[in-house]
Order: C-alpha cells, then sequence, then structure tokens
C-alpha cells in the first residue's frame, strides 16, 4: 500500500468525518434528516475501518478483508481506543444494513448514531497523533 494512497484516504475520511458532524447537528424532526444521517453514518464507518486496513497493511501488519478483524487488528496495534465503542459501532452499522427498517427503528438509530459520532472525530485525531507522517503536508 503507497503513502500517497493512504494520505488520499485519510483525506477524504476527515471530510466525511465532517459531513457527519454537520448532519447530526441539524434538527432531528424530521425522518428525511434521520435518514440521510443513518446514510451519511453508513459511508463515514465503511471509509473508516477501510482507512485502518490500509494503514495497517501500510505498516506492514497482516490483517483481513472484514471490519471485524480490522478494528480488532486495529487496537490492539494501537490505530484506535475504546474497542468497546468501535464493536457498538459496527453492531449499530449491521443494523442499518437492513433493506427494511421502521421509523421506530429509524428514530433510535438516528439517536444512537448522534451520540456515538464523538467516536469518529476522537479516533481520526488519535491517528493524526500515532502515525503523523501520514499527515504531514507534502506527502
Amino acid at each position: 500500500m503507497s503513502k500517497r494512497k493512504v494520505v488520499e484516504t485519510l483525506t477524504k475520511l476527515e471530510a466525511a468525518i465532517s459531513r457527519l458532524e454537520e448532519v447530526v447537528h441539524q434538527s432531528r424532526d424530521h425522518k428525511y434528516i434521520q435518514e440521510a444521517t443513518i446514510q451519511v453514518f453508513e459511508f463515514t464507518f465503511e471509509l473508516f475501518w477501510k482507512t485502518l486496513r490500509r494503514i495497517l497493511i501500510y505498516k506492514g501488519v497482516d490483517v483481513f478483508a472484514g471490519p471485524n478483524d480490522v478494528l480488532r487488528t486495529a487496537f490492539q496495534n494501537g490505530l484506535i481506543d475504546n474497542d468497546l465503542q468501535w464493536s457498538e459501532l459496527h453492531d449499530l452499522r449491521s443494523q442499518t444494513a437492513h433493506a427494511y427498517i421502521t421509523e421506530n427503528v429509524i428514530y433510535d438509530i438516528d439517536a444512537s448514531i448522534v451520540h456515538y459520532t464523538p467516536v469518529f472525530r476522537d479516533s481520526y485525531n488519535k491517528l493524526r497523533m500515532r502515525v503523523p507522517e501520514l499527515f504531514e503536508q507534502n506527502s
């Protein structure tokens, strides 16, 4: 995995996290905002674990393709903290994958996403400290 690809992915991840933070600060009174929040969450979660996978590969760590293994390996290698929160985020992502979600479930999922959104920013900021060479200007 080239450093350039990892840096590009990190740039996209930062934008996705910013978009998620933006959408969770919208008024929660309309189901379309809640549905949009779920979609942005799904994209951000997928991009985050795939970014972790790229970083692990860049660092020479063997990792399988799925999010469970990547998250566990990222935690074991000190890239992320809060393994319980990341496990809960993964469970939340699994809930959003169902084709049919009732309005009550949408409300509950949306509330959980709002609650867990800071984990993305916190983990991203910790990545900046733990692999600073990937965040240097002109990488």
